[in-house]
């Protein structure tokens, strides 16, 4: 059984263009779509990412704390799974939430930047697993010593 490979491209100027363009309707579908492959490709970790439905809810509920909350969790996630891959990604919890918080006070400009740091990790994650689970592709490591 052949898988469908995971996105590669993200990129924070089309999700804000397209997101734009529909007045919203393309940023809850990209959420959406993101977080089904950031489940896929973390799987192994057992943990699970919150759909958007359980997202806009509670981020309702507790005034946007929540949202706060979860992008820490995706971006310690996505972090954990850097690590796991062997891949130098610039995210981290602490940062995205940094990033958001200071996005209070910079008219969303360091919360745009969140989200391409989380999209841009989420791509090089997206090489490998579709190199490893999709294309069945051997991946080499390159800091693993030869014998």
């Amino acid at each position: 059984m052949r898988l469908n490979p995971v996105r590669e491209d993200r990129s924070i100027f089309s999700y804000l263009f397209l997101t734009l363009i529909t007045c919203g309707i393309y940023g809850i579908w990209f959420l959406h779509q993101w977080i089904k492959d950031i489940n896929r490709m973390c799987e192994d970790d057992g943990k699970h990412t919150e759909g958007i439905v359980l997202y806009y809810l509670l981020s309702l509920v507790t005034c946007g704390f929540y949202a706060y909350f979860w992008w820490f969790k995706v971006g310690e996630r996505l972090y954990r799974k850097s690590i796991k891959e062997g891949v130098h990604s610039d995210i981290s919890g602490g940062k995205l939430l940094l990033c958001f918080l200071l996005g209070m006070i910079t008219c969303s400009f360091c919360s745009w930047y969140a989200i391409h740091l989380a999209m841009k990790a989420t791509n090089e994650l997206a090489v490998i697993y579709n190199q490893k689970y999709v294309y069945n592709i051997a991946v080499i490591d390159a800091n693993r010593e030869e014998d």
